[in-house]
């Protein structure tokens, strides 16, 4: 029995979106972003910073209700 063309189709739709879905980075360049991104601390301090203020303010509403 022959594959039907829905079969194919499928096969070749699934193929290409695969191909459309990778990555377009080398590993070496998402390394490269990791190793930049860690080094970096400022974006961590400033969300740490954000957390404790909300936590602050989450605390001073939960005394005042």
């Amino acid at each position: 029995m022959g594959t039907s063309t829905a079969t194919i189709l499928n096969t070749r739709i699934s193929t290409e979106t695969k191909l459309i879905a990778q990555p377009q980075l080398s590993r070496e360049d998402l390394d490269a972003a990791y190793a930049e991104m860690v080094s970096n601390e400022d974006p961590e301090a400033e969300a740490l910073e954000w957390a404790e203020a909300l936590t602050e303010d989450l605390a001073s509403n939960a005394c005042t209700s």
